[in-house]
């Protein structure tokens, strides 16, 4: 029980985050957006993810300080 918390801060602290906004290319990717951006939209302004899990629904970008974790539904348009 007394590692839980240590755990959960270094979760906190390792920079892995849900991405609802993210910078790419010059711009920034916004899922609240009226019109959320899809896949090609992301591949367009960022390149290709590092990493897809969940049948390409999940992307994930790595970048200096942070891990991004895209989430797309099921008309490729990006949710989180």
């Amino acid at each position: 029980m007394r590692f839980i918390l240590p755990a959960l801060i270094a979760l906190a602290l390792s920079g892995i985050v849900r991405a609802d906004t993210m910078e790419c290319g010059g711009g920034i990717l916004d899922s609240a957006e009226v019109d959320p951006p899809t896949r090609e939209d992301v591949r367009e302004k960022c390149g290709e993810p590092d990493e897809q899990y969940n049948q390409g629904y999940e992307w994930i970008y790595r970048k200096p300080q942070w891990v991004y974790v895209l989430q797309f539904d099921n008309h490729g348009e990006l949710i989180t």
